[in-house]
């Protein structure tokens, strides 16, 4: 190869806009990061409306850590050969890391602080709900404060009228209203409601159902199949935007809450 001069190249070198986009592009690492920054930002919006309620724990809501099995794997390089259940896996991997390391204990409180049974699902005799509910409820409820100042009294008919467990109600108007707060919250969970469900129908210890998580996935604009490392990505992005989407929820609560107080 003498007479040679410069670097030789097996495919043309990529244009300086490639180069650009490529330098630019998130890692998987920032992405996990991401997650793990907005549920650090959750644990201060949940513990300032407890504050506003009076109640103070130690605990945080979310003990989780990047430093966890789940937060450690979801960092591994991600082929971008990898095939559907690569991605499964990963997004298996984000259910446990959100999901196991939340406290529904702290949620039950705080639920049945402001409205009793709050905290406790329509079934005959009633039940507890588990983590993901709790803070569905705890969010609407912060969402109904926020909105509409009710008396801590009303809240929890307020709430069985948004979920749909009241049929009548003397005002039409407010029915409207609640129907729109109670699908606004479900729009907010959809992303957290998709990784809670993988863990109950797939993952690393089940046979993924792949259609569910298929359908799943189309209602958040993500393709039904073939997924691929820029999935995962805009997949983490959408829980980092949910989660923040509830915190600023329940700081919208915290503040009414305090305001209402005096403080």
């Amino acid at each position: 190869m003498s007479g040679l001069t410069g670097k030789q190249y097996a495919v043309d070198p990529p244009s300086r806009e490639t180069a650009a986009t490529l330098r630019e592009e998130q890692t998987v690492s920032e992405a996990v990061n991401s997650v793990v920054a907005a549920l650090q930002k959750l644990n201060s919006a949940f513990a300032w409306m407890a504050a506003s309620l009076g109640l103070v724990s130690p605990q945080a809501l979310w003990g989780g850590s990047l430093d966890s099995l789940a937060g450690r794997q979801l960092k591994w390089v991600y082929p971008a050969t990898a095939d559907d259940d690569e991605f499964l896996k990963r997004a298996t991997l984000a259910s446990t890391l959100v999901f196991e390391a939340l406290e529904p204990k702290l949620l039950r409180n705080l639920l049945d602080t402001i409205g009793q049974g709050l905290h406790l699902n329509s079934e005959n005799p009633p039940r507890s709900l588990g983590s993901r509910n709790l803070l569905q409820r705890l969010t609407l409820v912060a969402l109904l404060i926020g909105d509409l100042r009710p008396k801590f009294e009303e809240i929890p008919m307020l709430v069985n009228q948004a979920e749909g467990k009241l049929a009548d109600t003397s005002d039409p108007d407010l029915k409207d209203e609640l129907a729109r707060l109670n699908q606004r919250i479900r729009d907010d969970f959809a992303p957290l409601a998709l990784l809670y469900d993988l863990r109950i129908s797939g993952g690393l210890t089940h046979a993924p159902n792949k259609t569910k998580t298929s359908i799943a996935l189309a209602r958040l604009c993500l393709p039904k199949e073939n997924w691929h490392r820029t999935h995962h990505l805009q997949l983490l992005n959408l829980v980092v935007d949910s989660v923040r989407r509830i915190s600023a929820h329940l700081d919208t609560a915290a503040y009414e809450l305090e305001m209402q107080e005096g403080r």
